[in-house]
């Protein structure tokens, strides 16, 4: 009792132990499953910057090459501005340095009309330099419209190469598709056509094996010689000569008799009656040859003496299979019932 009280101790603990290692192992894999679900969504969250990050330094990228194009621009038209206001500069120090020339040298009633004329000559160069400013100022705004125009249109153009590439790239992957279903359509039809071709062959084959077996069989069958007929025809029958009386006989009954072989057995031979034609008595007399020795029926006069009474039979049934079961000597005299007891004979 202290040993099974033992050994179901151990049972417990053991069960217990492979519980706690159960609970163990579970814990443990709910660790590991949300280890990994939070490395998968580390995973997403650093994927989701990198594009982000990649995205806006592209986006920086187009900026700083449209505003480097755009200062390149501007530089450039300040330099024709800076040009055309040292073209214009030049002219006016020219205008200064005429001047004391035309003040000096001009009668003291021509010096207004000359500084009027120097007056107006400055306004002129400085309504000019104005007008050039503003025609520089509207050329910088027309060339930033047009360079935010190339932008859109940059982008536009972009967007729309990608889209046509995607395109490009789905009817290629529609056409590899079509080229491998088309290959294996092909296939399928390749195969179906051997088997096709195979059952064809195997069909061939049996028929041939059919017409084989078929012709074998007509060559396996007794050759029976053929003899005139009642009306001119022809007909075949056995040879009594070729047919053993103890193996083939009920076989030649049976081919040549339409009655059968149990009622010839079962009864004697007839062979003088009238109404019976030769080829029945024939194979009557072959019947009876074959059969074993029937024993006839006992006659009426021996039921007599028997002290049995015969039984009434009021039928035309039951007195013709009284006739039937009386011995009859054969009759001779006949060519047919010659004929057949030679061929019973042979």
């Amino acid at each position: 009792m202290a040993a099974a009280a033992d050994h179901q101790r151990g049972l417990d603990q053991a069960r217990a132990d492979v519980t706690t290692l159960k609970a163990m192992m579970t814990e443990l894999a709910q660790i590991k499953d949300d280890e990994i679900s939070g490395l998968e969504q580390r995973l997403e969250e650093h994927s989701a910057l990198l594009e982000s990050s990649i995205s806006e330094g592209l986006q920086k990228d187009e900026t700083l090459q449209q505003l480097r194009e755009q200062i390149e621009r501007g530089e450039t038209k300040a330099a024709d501005l800076q040009r055309t206001l040292d073209e214009r500069d030049s002219e006016l120090d020219a205008l200064a340095k005429g001047l004391p020339k035309l003040t000096g040298g001009a009668d003291a009633d021509d010096s207004p009309h000359a500084l009027d004329a120097i007056r107006a000559a400055l306004s002129a160069a400085i309504t000019e330099r104005t007008r050039l400013e503003k025609e520089a100022e509207h050329l910088r705004s027309v060339n930033d419209k047009l360079g935010q125009k190339s932008a859109q249109l940059r982008d536009m153009y972009k967007a729309d190469m990608l889209e046509l590439r995607a395109q490009e790239n789905k009817q290629r992957e529609r056409a590899e598709s079509l080229a491998a279903e088309r290959a294996q359509d092909a296939r399928h039809a390749e195969s179906q056509a051997e088997k096709l071709g195979r059952a064809q062959s195997e069909l061939t084959e049996l028929r041939k094996r059919c017409a084989d077996l078929e012709r074998a069989a007509v060559a396996e069958r007794p050759v029976l010689p053929q003899t005139p007929g009642k009306h001119g025809g022809s007909r075949q029958h056995a040879s009594i000569k070729n047919i053993d009386d103890d193996a083939a006989g009920a076989a030649a009954v049976a081919m040549l008799s339409p009655v059968p072989a149990s009622r010839l057995n079962t009864r004697p031979a007839v062979l003088a009656d009238a109404d019976c034609p030769p080829r029945k008595r024939i194979a009557t007399a072959v019947a009876a040859a074959a059969a074993p020795e029937s024993v006839p029926a006992p006659a009426v006069s021996d039921l007599a003496k028997a002290g049995e009474a015969p039984r009434a039979h009021s039928s035309y049934g039951g007195r013709r299979r009284i006739r039937r079961n009386q011995p009859q000597p054969p009759r001779q005299g006949s060519r047919e019932d010659q004929s057949a007891e030679q061929c019973v004979q042979q």
